[in-house]
């Protein structure tokens, strides 16, 4: 028994690296896992379903539950979509991880607009319009929570600086239970 069981947890970004351990260890816990990853690279370009596919048959093959959703986190449809996924797989949603990353391994100076606005979409705009700041009405109707993940100790390039951060405060206000 874990002590996530019967728990609901979105994972942005699940499919790789960080994200990836995330959502085995939430199910490895008991929860049940919606992996989230569209599989593009680091830049944000191509995509491939195989890999939050991956992830799932990982968490599966353990004896755990879970899900995949190839939807971008830098579309609010999408994130509706990911919600949906939840709700219709597990009837709610606890968790919701705000993972996802694209990079532009270039200084700020340097980056076009369409690439400065690229980064934004995935590391700011999604998270400030997280799922979890939506009204999700699941079975048991309990609360929600909404965890960014933090930067690592290595300090990233300028416009992972200026775009990982912020989101944790639009976060957590569009978060219900951040009211209270």
């Amino acid at each position: 028994m874990g002590s996530l069981d019967g728990r609901v947890v979105l994972i942005t970004g699940a499919g790789r690296g960080i994200g990836r351990e995330e959502a085995l260890f939430f199910a490895a816990e008991g929860a049940k896992v919606v992996v989230n990853d569209p599989g593009v690279a680091i830049d944000g370009s191509g995509g491939d379903a195989g890999v939050a596919a991956k992830v799932v048959g990982e968490i599966t093959a353990g004896g755990g539950q879970a899900v995949a959703s190839t939807d971008s986190v830098a579309d609010w449809d999408g994130a509706r979509r990911m919600v949906e996924t939840a709700l219709e797989s597990f009837g709610d949603l606890h968790v919701v991880v705000n993972n996802a990353a694209i990079e532009r391994n270039m200084g700020l100076t340097d980056l076009s607009e369409q690439d400065f606005d690229d980064v934004l979409a995935v590391k700011l705009k999604a998270p400030s319009r997280s799922p979890a700041g939506r009204p999700v009405t699941g079975a048991s109707g309990s609360r929600r929570e909404s965890a960014p993940t933090a930067p690592s100790s290595t300090p990233p390039p300028a416009p992972a600086c200026s775009t990982r951060c912020p989101h944790r405060s639009p976060t957590r206000r569009a978060t219900p239970q951040s009211r209270r």
